[in-house]
């Protein structure tokens, strides 16, 4: 079972470590944690269309960063898991300081 951060149920991180079969959609490795593809800070939500489980290493590369190359491997591996992400197409990023 993956560390669950204080946003992210106990249910709802078993289900996202069920769907992705444990492993980091980002490097393809052993998972630990959820991640939010698009980060809270930029108006992410915590919904299955945006959590992916990651491994310790990718995740703490990414940190809170809505960088193109983790957003898109991150996106990928939920449209394989079959999760709609269509609310990504008029998402649009609430700025950060």
């Amino acid at each position: 079972m993956p560390a669950r951060g204080t946003n992210v149920s106990v249910g709802m991180a078993a289900r996202i470590w069920r769907r992705d079969k444990g492993m980091c959609a980002y490097c393809g490795g052993a998972g630990g944690e959820v991640d939010h593809v698009v980060p809270r800070k930029y108006g992410g939500p915590t919904t299955p269309a945006n959590l992916v489980i990651s491994c310790r290493s990718c995740n703490h590369k990414k940190k809170g960063r809505l960088d193109m190359d983790w957003t898109t491997r991150g996106i990928s591996a939920l449209i394989a898991a079959g999760e709609d992400t269509s609310w990504m197409d008029d998402f649009h990023p609430r700025p950060y300081a």
